[in-house]
């Protein structure tokens, strides 16, 4: 028997040796990485949400004639930002 952390961990001899052992610290851990993955996915979109914004609102204090349109581009990109974050909570749901 191989000695781990100063435990026995006995090895598996079935046709399944990716299954986890008892006492695994690893046991059980695919839904905390699925919750971690959604939170990493979130924080790109906010990002982008806040750097898209902040870069409308300064190109509006530069050229106040220009703002609708600036809008408009600027709600597009938002909308296709927000996908990323759909993407990421479709993806968080479809592997927990």
């Amino acid at each position: 028997m191989a000695r781990t952390l100063g435990r026995p961990v006995r090895r598996t001899t079935d046709a399944h040796p990716e299954r986890l052992q008892e006492g695994n610290a690893v046991e059980g851990i695919t839904g905390n990485i699925a919750t971690v993955g959604y939170g990493l996915a979130t924080i790109g979109p906010g990002i982008g949400l806040g750097i898209v914004i902040g870069q409308t609102q300064i190109a509006t204090a530069r050229q106040p004639e220009v703002a609708g349109r600036l809008f408009t581009n600027m709600m597009i990109g938002a909308a296709l930002i927000e996908v990323l974050g759909l993407l990421g909570l479709v993806a968080g749901l479809m592997f927990t």
